[in-house]
């Protein structure tokens, strides 16, 4: 269950780095999980912040989130082009 309760926290800091519009400058993962870079967008002077990840589910929750917002931006491109 304490993995469960780890992605869900995990889950809500994910959404909320997306729902904000962070500029997400790297993603790194090892052994210890996967950290994930982020800075709010236009606020280039502040210094970037660091969420770890390291439930299975919160890296495929990323990943799944981040190929989403990849497939509206590009159906949005596509839309606009006609």
């Amino acid at each position: 269950m304490h993995e469960h309760t780890q992605f869900m926290n995990e889950k809500v800091k994910i959404d909320q780095i997306l729902q904000r519009s962070y500029l997400i400058i790297s993603i790194e993962e090892n052994l210890s999980g996967t950290f994930v870079t982020v800075q709010p967008q236009g606020e280039q002077e502040s210094p970037p912040g660091t969420v770890h990840l390291v439930t299975a589910d919160g890296r495929r929750y990323l990943t799944s989130r981040l190929f989403e917002r990849k497939r509206v931006h590009a159906q949005k491109s596509e839309n606009t082009a006609r």
